[in-house]
């Protein structure tokens, strides 16, 4: 499965899970209706990074989880760990999906040179 076919199983299971409508997303995400709906569908497959931390804030779930980095959904307390880790998902989630691998190559080096 690629991510974004996990990523559309998550929200899916957490939109039936908390029983919510298109109408109360978009509302609480600040997203018009026919947009999630589409999101929900992957008729749109490049999902802003925004929509999934405000998705994931109003159901309590751990974007993390939403897009397949993590096997707990729950959402914790932010620790400055968690918050640090949401920035960091934010940057790689804005480069292309082609290059991901390519960035985490390059981070995984980073580490390692400075340990």
């Amino acid at each position: 499965m690629n991510q974004m076919e996990t990523i559309l199983k998550r929200l899916n299971a957490v939109y039936q899970e908390k029983e919510l409508s298109f109408d109360e997303i978009a509302q609480k995400t600040g997203y018009g209706k026919s947009t999630v709906h589409r999101y929900f569908t992957g008729e749109i497959t490049k999902i802003p990074v925004d929509f999934i931390v405000a998705f994931a804030k109003i159901t309590n779930t751990d974007p993390m989880w939403l897009i397949g980095y993590k096997e707990d959904k729950k959402n914790e307390a932010p620790t400055s760990e968690s918050v640090l880790s949401q920035e960091l998902f934010s940057l790689l989630l804005s480069v292309p999906e082609e290059k991901r691998k390519d960035v985490l190559e390059v981070l995984k080096a980073t580490v390692k040179a400075m340990k």
